[in-house]
């Protein structure tokens, strides 16, 4: 490949993916029609991406801008027809005026020149200096400005309609120097009833005089265009600032972004997010809440549940408790709710909430379980004992003392166990007191349960974990405070004769000398305890029962429960 001719060096441009490149090279041509560009260095000017608040204020000042053109030019074009129509008119009142002056017509016949300059530069300096010519019935120029002119034959054009026919004549055409607006008028002398045609006079306006005129307009229209272009870009600026700062700064990808996780998150989250404004309407609601809305209302009804959840009250300004359980359509619901605020003002409420249902089933289930296994562990200890005792009496040989105490056991456990499944038929139940019974035995505890007890199947909403809160707890209170008793009495009464299900617990303990150890916390029995009847009052509260405290004559303490077999609407568990 051989040299054939070096071209002088060259900046070349060109636009790629990155940006706009320029290089300084120069072109090589070889014999075999092949050129070379050898870059002698290059520089790549990157795109900048541009924020939303420069190109707010671009937009919105290129706008504005286009307006001001737009209007300027219209403005200049009406502007200037409006001046032609206007020195039209002139030129012809001018033109007319002159012509039907008598003076006029006599100064043309006899020839007085200095009369007929003196008239015209009157009109002229009366009329904005236009160029006022004067010929004779022949053609030639009697008076114009320039002195050099007079005495020259006129070349205006239709010029002759006027001295011939007496025809008034307005057009924009060539003049006496120049385009030029003009107005041809005859002029006539009058003597007697006749008129005579003497001459005719031409008033011209030059198009420079209504370009000038047209100049100082647009003088002011620039100026007033440039003050409406700073107006525009102020209020463009205030506008983007005001938009960047609703935006809260963040520009439209990283919002598209946000947006995007944003929903792929609630998509996500297993719990129901549900937010309203002010006038409680939904703003937001992931599809999670509205799978639980529609099991546990129907759909059309999201406006009910959202009431339900109490963000109408959070919006009010009411304190919500966390992790708060509330009852809709039978349904168990977690719920937490916060108001959303702007700039210290509440602007709306959002809660979060999940179904307790299924975590509900699993931990009365596994109560279940616990109890089962509460009464094994009791029960194997209390026959650990008795084997014991039955290994001693057949080691001794007393196997008739053996064979009568085996008798006597079972004879005891059959009648309670008889008794229990008797005269209550909720399993619920039994299985707490069977539980209960055998913790009682291995603490020594006579626990008897009343042969005029009778329960059947409870409803729905006295479930076996609230059930297993109120009677457990109330039966170990019961045996803990009959511990220091020589003779440890604690007896259980449950019927659901009548509208509410009654649960009497009573004990020979020193009874109840203060009624604050139901409050929270408030416990004999020292720190992180007293948390037992404060439950059972805050569970009762949620049936909408009551709790009574009795100190019999006798001694000890009696604790009634009623429980309402039915709940009212707003009685529903919270």
């Amino acid at each position: 490949m051989t040299k054939q001719k070096a071209y002088p060096y060259a900046f070349c441009f060109f636009y790629s993916k990155v940006g706009l490149r320029i290089c300084y090279t120069r072109l090589i041509y070889f014999e075999n029609g092949l050129w070379l560009g050898c870059m002698d260095w290059g520089i790549c000017m990157r795109k900048r991406k541009l924020t939303l608040r420069t190109r707010i204020f671009l937009f919105v000042t290129t706008i504005i801008l286009l307006l001001i053109l737009l209007s300027s030019i219209v403005y200049s074009v009406l502007e200037f027809q409006d001046s032609k129509r206007n020195y039209q008119t002139l030129s012809r009142q001018t033109a007319n005026s002159l012509s039907h002056m008598q003076t006029m017509g006599e100064a043309i016949i006899n020839h007085r020149v200095p009369e007929i300059e003196a008239m015209t530069n009157r009109a002229s300096h009366q009329t904005g200096n236009p160029i006022i010519s004067v010929v004779d019935r022949n053609g030639v120029i009697l008076v114009h400005p320039h002195h050099d002119v007079p005495g020259e034959e006129a070349t205006f054009h239709q010029l002759n309609h006027a001295l011939v026919f007496g025809a008034y004549i307005t057009e924009e055409s060539d003049g006496s120097e120049g385009e030029a607006i003009l107005t041809i008028a005859p002029i006539y002398y009058h003597e007697g009833i006749s008129n005579q045609l003497v001459g005719a006079v031409v008033v011209e306006y030059p198009m420079e005089m209504i370009y000038e005129d047209l100049y100082r307009h647009i003088e002011k229209v620039i100026w007033i265009a440039l003050l409406s272009l700073v107006s525009g870009g102020i209020g463009a600026g205030i506008l983007a600032q005001k938009i960047k700062r609703d935006t809260l700064g963040l520009e439209p990808s990283t919002i598209s972004q946000l947006y995007k996780q944003r929903n792929a998150i609630l998509q996500s989250i297993k719990e129901g997010i549900v937010a309203i404004d002010m006038s409680g309407h939904i703003t937001l609601m992931n599809p999670s809440a509205k799978d639980m809305i529609i099991q546990s209302k129907g759909l059309g009804n999201e406006l009910s549940f959202v009431s339900e959840l109490g963000l109408t009250r959070v919006i009010g300004g009411q304190k919500f408790e966390p992790d708060k359980e509330l009852e809709i359509e039978g349904k168990t619901f977690i719920v937490n709710s916060v108001p959303i605020h702007e700039k210290e003002r509440v602007v709306g409420a959002i809660a979060s909430f999940r179904d307790k249902t299924e975590m509900r089933y699993l931990v009365e289930t596994l109560s279940e379980v616990k109890q089962y296994s509460d009464g094994l562990r009791a029960h194997t200890h209390e026959y650990t004992n008795k084997l014991y005792v039955l290994l001693g009496l057949l080691e001794l040989g007393e196997q008739q003392e053996a064979i009568a105490f085996i008798k006597e056991e079972t004879t005891h456990q059959s009648a309670i166990s008889k008794h229990i499944l008797k005269t209550i038929a909720d399993v619920h139940i039994q299985a707490i007191l069977f539980g209960k019974l055998a913790k009682a035995s291995e603490k020594k505890v006579d626990l008897v349960v009343d042969v005029n007890s009778s329960v059947d199947h409870l409803p729905n909403h006295l479930s076996l974990t609230k059930m297993t809160l109120i009677i457990g707890n109330l039966l170990d209170n019961a045996m803990e405070a009959v511990m220091e008793q020589n003779k440890r009495f604690v007896s259980f009464f449950i019927t659901d004769l009548g509208r509410d299900i009654v649960i009497e617990v009573k004990d020979n303990g020193p009874g109840f000398t203060d009624l604050s150890l139901v409050d929270k916390g408030m416990s004999k029995k020292g720190s992180d305890r007293g948390f037992g009847l404060y439950n059972v009052e805050e569970t009762i509260n949620q049936l909408a029962g009551s709790m009574e405290i009795h100190q019999p004559d006798e001694g000890g303490s009696l604790v009634v429960v009623y429980l309402p077999k039915t709940l009212e609407r707003g009685d529903e568990p919270q």
